[in-house]
Order: structure tokens, then sequence, then C-alpha cells
């Protein structure tokens, strides 16, 4: 939140929010504060990213993923009252909150995109998200039919508009002189998307199951040596 201020203050149309946030790592109240300082900071360009975090982020912090779907819903519904100016008492396994309000209101309207790329957490984003945000590793052709599906999925179970919906494709980009010094530079983190994400999710999207299969089997010395991971790039 501290760059997202610099960078409020040193733009003036740019649209400018989390990618992004999870109410495991960081309670609901103060995402709702932070956010609603960055749209003030901003003059209302603010978006709030908010996803269920994922096992890059958690695993090392000891944090377990409890219900994310349900998770990510009540602190979705919990920070929209939030940066309204209501008070809310609210209760989940992850958190809670009794009679907590905002000190302070921007008035802006903040849109939610609600961020993943497992199909549950893409129909919940297609039911409550102001906008999606497809997930790392859905940066294809094949992934984004992915998306699409699990998100008009959730649209139709809360009879809305599909095409109303913001999404967007999260993509790493690595760009160098050489397609070999590119590729390097984004082998670990490509690695570790893949051991994050369901087999299933990784056969939709067009990963062949046998390559996806030996990255899941390397531990995190393998890695960091990145011996196998080029093989499939």
């Amino acid at each position: 939140y501290a760059q997202l201020a610099i960078v409020a203050d040193a733009t003036r149309r740019v649209g400018i929010g989390t990618g992004v946030t999870n109410p495991y790592t960081r309670h609901p109240t103060l995402t709702a504060a932070a956010i609603s300082t960055i749209s003030e900071i901003s003059g209302g360009r603010a978006i709030l990213g908010l996803g269920a975090g994922s096992p890059m982020v958690l695993n090392p912090l000891g944090i377990s993923q409890t219900q994310p779907i349900e998770t990510v819903c009540a602190a979705t519904d919990a920070i929209k009252e939030l940066i309204e100016g209501k008070d809310v008492t609210m209760k989940s396994d992850v958190f809670s909150m009794e009679n907590a309000r905002l000190n302070f209101v921007s008035g802006d309207r903040i849109p939610i995109y609600i961020a993943g790329r497992g199909p549950r957490i893409l129909s919940l984003a297609g039911k409550i998200g102001d906008g999606v945000i497809a997930g790392a590793g859905l940066a294809s052709v094949s992934g984004m039919e992915y998306a699409r599906e699990h998100i008009q999925k959730g649209t139709e179970d809360s009879n809305r508009d599909f095409d109303d919906l913001d999404i967007i494709c999260w993509a790493f980009l690595s760009i160098a002189d050489e397609r070999d010094t590119a590729l390097d530079s984004v082998a670990d983190i490509i690695a570790r998307i893949v051991k994050a994400v369901p087999l299933k999710t990784l056969e939709a999207i067009g990963i062949p199951k046998k390559d996806a299969e030996r990255v899941k089997r390397m531990n995190d010395i393998d890695l960091l040596e990145l011996k196998e991971i080029r093989k499939i790039l």
C-alpha cells in the first residue's frame, strides 16, 4: 500500500490496485482502511484485487488456507460494507469483527476484483465480483477459455450478465534480447506456480500431465537448481 500511495501521487489517470491481497495475511478491516486511503489519494482510481492467497504465500508463514471460497466471500461482503461506512459484525473460521467501522470513509465506489485460477474461485468471482483477475498460469487461449467457462457459470448462477464483467488476465512477462535468457529468468516462478496448481487445472490449460507431475515431485532444492523445469518451457 505504501507503493500504491507513491504511484497514486505520481499519476493522474491510471487505475491503481492490489494484485492481489487476501484475508489470511491481512484482516479485512485493515484492507478496507488501506484501499479507502488509496482511493482518497488517487481521486477515486483504486481497485481492490482480492483472492484466497496461495501456498507460495501462505505456507512459509505457517498459515492454513481454511475454507478459501467461504473466506473470500465473507471478506468481500465485510469490505464492501466497511467501505460504505457501515458497522460490521462478522465471525468466520479465519477472521472476526465486532461493530467494526472505518474512522474515515472516502465516499468512492471501490470495485472489488476477485482473483484466482481454480474452478470454484472463478465461479465465485462471476457471482460476486465487480471484475475478475484470472490468476497466474491462465495467460493462454486455452487458459482463458477455461477461466471464462467457470466465470460464466458464476454469472449464470447469480443471474448476472457475463458481458458486463471486467475480466483481467494476470500474465508474467520476461523480456530479454535472447529467448533462453528470458525463459531462464522466469523458470523459478513458473515451477512454483505449477507446484501450487491442481493437476486438473494444469491439464485444462494445456500443460501435459506428465510434465506437471514431474515438477510437482521436485523438492525445494530441485526447484532452486531448476534442473528440470526448463524442459517444459
